[in-house]
């Protein structure tokens, strides 16, 4: 009796079984490789797919970094000669003046005109670029600037459209003549000296406003040319402020001295009246204080009660440029 095989385990046995299930996961594992490495379609389709989803992920990424980044507001660029009424509001501009201030006559034009243009210069704008604006801007800067001037000056320029044209029909009610207007201050700064019962800071307040009133009549002074006519005025009754004077070169810088003087009690009485001096030969050819339009001593012709004749004044203005073109005597 032949001996007996030994019998193969049980697991070869079964991995040697082929069976239909099995086959059919083999052929279906190994088709799509094959197909994909022989379709150029399936490749290009799946290449496309990738693509896709990278541009996806890319635009996502980029999404949240915008989002976690703050956004800045980019702000219009104020154009001042495109000015808007609301922008007029957001800016919160306005222009008053305290009562004594409004425009009413040449004495108060100085002012009055160089408050308007500072507070126009507060939104980048100069008295001649108003016309160029929006109209609706226009009318509500003009109706604004009317808000401080006199009824009867209001009269002559409540329907005014332009607003140089009523600034210069303004000029004209007030101030007049410019060659007219500058005679007449001019001899007012040579005919300076401290009125009746006048103290030092009126003094002062007087002859800041009369340098206004020449600026705006087109004179500018040096600085030692204003702080020599004015300490020619004040040390001749308060010669113990010279000193102190002559070591300063800027103007400003002694008007803010002389003001702080004139808090002391001795300095917040008016001047006594000084004698009469003798009569000298530079006091008999110094020129008197004489009235242009009524020929009167002891006022200008910008106040003179008379009615202006205007043609004998601007004679008499032309007759004092011409002296003092031609060199008029030194005041001491």
């Amino acid at each position: 009796m032949a001996p007996a095989r030994d019998s193969p385990p049980v697991y070869e046995q079964n991995s040697n079984i082929s069976t239909p299930t099995s086959s059919i996961l083999e052929q279906n594992f190994n088709e799509p490789k094959q197909t994909l490495l022989d379709d150029p379609l399936a490749n290009t389709m799946v290449a496309i797919n990738i693509m896709d989803l990278m541009e996806m992920i890319y635009k996502l990424a980029m999404e949240k970094e915008a989002a976690g980044t703050p956004k800045t507001e980019t702000k219009s660029v104020f154009n001042p000669k495109e000015l808007t009424i609301e922008q007029l509001q957001e800016r919160d501009w306005s222009f008053s003046v305290r009562p004594e201030l409004m425009l009413s006559s040449k004495l108060t034009w100085p002012m009055w005109y160089a408050s308007m243009t500072f507070s126009l210069k507060e939104i980048g704008l100069m008295p001649d670029e108003i016309d160029s604006l929006p109209e609706p801007t226009k009318i509500r800067i003009i109706r604004t600037v009317q808000n401080t001037i006199s009824l009867r000056l209001l009269m002559h320029v409540v329907t005014c459209e332009s607003f140089t044209s009523m600034i210069e029909q303004l000029q004209t009610l007030t101030i007049g003549n410019m060659d007219l207007l500058a005679a007449e201050v001019e001899q007012e700064l040579w005919d300076l000296k401290f009125e009746p019962g006048e103290t030092l800071l009126e003094f002062l307040e007087r002859y800041q406003l009369l340098l206004i009133r020449l600026s705006m009549a087109g004179i500018d002074l040096r600085d030692s040319s204003k702080k020599n006519r004015m300490m020619t005025v004040v040390g001749k009754h308060y010669p113990s402020l010279r000193p102190q004077a002559q070591t300063i070169s800027k103007f400003s810088t002694l008007v803010t001295l002389l003001r702080s003087e004139a808090e002391y009690s001795e300095h917040k009485r008016p001047p006594i009246p000084r004698a009469s001096p003798r009569t000298s030969r530079s006091t008999a050819n110094r020129q008197h204080t004489r009235c242009w339009n009524c020929d009167a001593v002891g006022h200008y012709s910008n106040k003179c009660p008379e009615k202006r004749i205007g043609a004998k004044v601007k004679s008499r203005a032309n007759e004092h440029r011409a002296q003092k073109r031609s060199g008029p005597s030194k005041n001491n």
